[in-house]
């Protein structure tokens, strides 16, 4: 077989869009090359693991062959011949008993976008249409769509369809895993710089109060100009220090902790334990998305959403290789096997799971079943009968497993243990049974395919979590590196403690939150965040302050602000730009009039 075979797909659409491993080389895109390159010296993925049978490489082929036959009637404005070569696209497809095409949906939105920018306004909408049909739930049609009404100047439809291409957006597993990801690490930004204003806000409020006091420790003996400027250089020589930035603010909240009230303390508190906590949580969350994003992965979502992408079966096949003695990698190849019609090399896996006594006896319930599906349908109606019965007592709580067992009993004429097998079944699961004797038996085989690898996915995931956090040292000095932040700060913390009390000892100066609170104009006071709250002591409230409009201006970035989202269709940054911009006007104007209304 050709050694680009794995990639076959994917090439179809690589004239409208770039594919993402190839636009964005990170460590697991070079993972995938890798793993490619060692089926390159050893035979390709699907010779030695996948082993496609020539009626599926045909399927393949003539799949190929009905996107160029919809793209040259696309070009040649045909819309006949588009919707025959559409038709045959989804035959084809479900032929090999997936539904979706997201490569090709994908490009069909790219066509769309690049028909509307030269105004052929009717080939546009017709590709739009092939692209929901193609896969409906991609986001990329909804944001073509979007560009094309912003092409035609309709904004409000364009804004409409940009929000709905988001929302497609999190209902895709692998997409919505990634905002999950981006989300977390764009709140530790969040966090971070609101906690940075906050401590601004702070010695902007009461830095007067903490120059005084030190000022007036040193003056006497000094002269004043000696002490003050001895003050000075107390205060800023963190600064030369490496990563001096960080070590000033550090050194500036404890120096001023001791000066706030109780309410900001506990702000100051949680920033520290915050900031010494943050390395472990992106230590965390890095492992938890790069075991999210890598190619297999992928495979299994799509896999279990009946999507056939470019790089399905190399992806499959790097699974087993990254996992060589995982049962559950082997029987997601079976899955595969079974799901594009390859019955005869998903049965002989499907074999040795099942007998194997390294598994619990529960998971042998799908191998089982599936093996006497497949018997089942050949007409060996016996053979089935005694796969089944092994399949309800390894798992007797599989509805599937005595749901199969009732239509083998009805073809061999035994209904009254037909009855008994499904009431079983419904007992277990009502709805689905309701859902699998809705089916028309003329179009739809008898029995229930069990996609048992795919249930294994937690299984698969912590295989995969040992293989790439399998070499962390857990010695003393590799706890304590790892833990080194959370050390500063619990020194910080007693540092800042110990001050406030010996500076207790000594005298604070007397005008702290005791002194009336001064005039302040209400522009001023509306457009400063939280300097209301600060002047008035309330600390939570002037962080919450500061962290709302802070959260508004860096919106823009949660899209790409960890990982960057694999789509094929850049929606670009006009839609939460504008979405910023106009909150963020509408807060202003909200708290313009509240401390308007103040004064009034």
């Amino acid at each position: 077989m050709n050694p680009q075979q794995p990639s076959r797909l994917g090439a179809i659409g690589s004239q409208s869009r770039c594919s993402w491993l190839r636009r964005r080389l990170t460590w697991q895109g070079f993972l995938a090359l890798l793993g490619l390159a060692l089926f390159a010296f050893n035979g390709t993925a699907e010779e030695r693991i996948l082993d496609l049978t020539p009626k599926t490489k045909l399927h393949l082929e003539e799949l190929r062959d009905a996107w160029q036959d919809w793209t040259a009637a696309f070009a040649a404005n045909d819309a006949e011949a588009e919707n025959e070569a559409l038709e045959r696209l989804q035959g084809k497809v479900r032929r090999l008993g997936l539904r979706y095409l997201p490569d090709l949906s994908i490009a069909a939105s790219a066509h769309a976008v690049n028909a509307a920018r030269e105004g052929a306004g009717q080939r546009a909408q017709r590709a739009l249409v092939a692209a929901r049909k193609l896969d409906p739930d991609r986001p990329e049609s909804a944001f073509a769509e979007a560009a094309i009404e912003r092409l035609e100047g309709n904004f409000v439809g364009a804004i409409s369809s940009g929000l709905r291409g988001y929302g497609k957006l999190l209902q895709l597993p692998l997409e919505r895993s990634i905002w999950l990801q981006n989300t977390a690490i764009w709140v530790i930004y969040l966090l971070i710089l609101s906690g940075a204003a906050f401590l601004a806000l702070q010695i902007a409020v009461k830095g007067k109060d903490l120059f005084y006091d030190l000022s007036r420790t040193l003056s006497p003996p000094l002269p004043g100009p000696v002490a003050d400027l001895l003050v000075v250089l107390v205060l800023v020589w963190p600064i030369f220090l490496p990563s001096g930035t960080l070590w000033l603010a550090l050194y500036w909240s404890v120096l001023i902790w001791g000066y706030g009230s109780l309410s900001e303390k506990f702000v100051f508190i949680f920033l520290w334990a915050f900031v010494g906590a943050t390395p472990l949580l992106l230590s965390y969350q890095q492992l938890a998305g790069q075991l999210r994003m890598i190619p297999p992965t992928r495979a299994l979502d799509q896999m279990n959403s009946e999507r056939l992408y470019g790089t399905l079966f190399s992806d499959v096949a790097l699974l087993q290789v990254l996992l060589p003695d995982s049962l559950a990698s082997k029987e997601v190849i079976a899955d595969l096997h079974r799901r594009i019609g390859q019955w005869d090399q998903a049965r002989s896996i499907y074999a040795l799971l099942a007998d194997n006594p390294d598994q619990k006896a529960s998971q042998a319930a799908a191998p089982l079943s599936n093996m006497g599906l497949y018997a089942l349908r050949h007409g060996e109606y016996e053979t089935a009968k005694a796969y089944f019965q092994r399949a309800t007592e390894a798992d007797p709580r599989s509805a599937e497993a005595f749901y199969n067992l009732s239509q083998a009993y009805s073809l061999l004429y035994d209904f009254e243990n037909a009855e008994r097998l499904i009431a079983q079944a419904q007992a277990l699961d009502q709805e689905k049974v309701e859902a699998w004797n809705s089916l028309d038996v003329t179009t739809a085989p008898s029995g229930v395919e069990i996609p048992g690898g795919l249930r294994r996915y937690p299984e698969i995931q912590q295989d995969l979590r040992q293989l790439w956090g399998g070499n962390q040292s857990f010695s003393l000095q590799d706890l304590w590196r790892r833990n080194f932040s959370l050390s500063i700060l619990l020194a910080t913390l007693l540092l800042a403690v110990t001050l406030h009390m010996v500076r207790r000892q000594l005298g604070y100066r007397s005008r702290l939150l005791e002194e009336e609170e001064p005039s302040m104009p209400a522009g001023l006071r509306a457009i400063v965040p939280g300097l209301p709250s600060a002047l008035q002591g309330r600390g939570w409230r002037a962080f919450l302050g500061i962290a709302l409009p802070t959260s508004l201006v860096i919106l823009p970035l949660l899209r790409g602000i960890g990982y960057r989202t694999p789509l094929g269709l850049d929606p670009g940054q006009w839609l939460p730009t504008v979405v910023s911009v106009v909150a963020l006007l509408v807060v202003m104007l909200i708290r313009l009039g509240w401390e308007m209304a103040v004064d009034g």
